[in-house]
């Protein structure tokens, strides 16, 4: 196996692992952490109350899908695409991935 090719699916795989952590725990916790944001503070009030689960499984697979182009855009090109650098400089500041 190539170097490009370990790497983006090695993306992929944090990815994933961090997506399914996050949905399996962030209901919760956002629950716990809206209840302590003050009332001075701007936040919609559908989100007072925490984010809902199908919230969550709207849009943690949504962003999951541009992750999945990402990979495989960098297989692809090699990672020869500003774009592709892009994506993984992106999840390096998340902390899910290492930096290019």
């Amino acid at each position: 196996m190539n170097r490009i090719r370990l790497a983006t699916a090695g993306l992929l795989v944090a990815w994933m692992a961090h997506d399914l952590e996050e949905l399996a725990t962030m209901s919760d916790s956002s629950r716990t952490l809206m209840r302590q944001l003050p009332d001075w503070m701007p936040a919609p009030a559908s989100i007072r109350q925490g984010f809902t689960a199908r919230y969550l499984a709207t849009g943690i697979p949504a962003i999951g899908m541009v992750v999945a182009a990402a990979t495989i855009r960098g297989y692809r090109t090699q990672s020869a695409q500003p774009s592709t650098r892009t994506h993984c400089s992106a999840l390096a500041c998340t902390g899910s991935a290492p930096s290019p």
